[in-house]
């Protein structure tokens, strides 16, 4: 499915995320925020990737389809279109989300230890 400008504009947010496919690995998310929110899936060394382009409507459609060209072409030369020059690579979805914090359950634990630790817990 090809992506008109206004139909881009009508589109709403629902209770979960959701993406809709343009073409050649663009695509659109639409947050339960209402923010929306390009991305583009392409492999690079037989590995599937996904970055992020930027929001709808700071950057347009044609923008958007634009970066997806340049970014093709760098593939077809055999570089990774999200990788800084020097080397290092610039975020991609995946580190942007990352995985759960695993201090969370152990700061809970510790603050709690910490408070029974102090005399008696005021809120008892």
């Amino acid at each position: 499915m090809s992506f008109a400008e206004a139909s881009l504009r009508r589109l709403e947010p629902k209770t979960k995320r959701y993406m809709l496919a343009d073409s050649h690995g663009l695509s659109i998310e639409v947050m339960p925020s209402g923010d929306k929110i390009w991305r583009m899936s392409y492999r690079y060394n037989g590995k599937q990737r996904k970055a992020s382009l930027g929001s709808f409507p700071a950057i347009t459609l044609r923008e958007a389809r634009e970066i997806r060209n340049s970014a093709k072409l760098k593939l077809a030369e055999g570089v990774d279109p999200f990788r800084r020059a020097s080397g290092k690579r610039v975020r991609t979805d995946d580190e942007l989300l990352g995985p759960e914090p695993a201090t969370t359950s152990w700061s809970v634990q510790s603050t709690c230890a910490s408070a029974s630790s102090e005399g008696p817990n005021p809120l008892r």
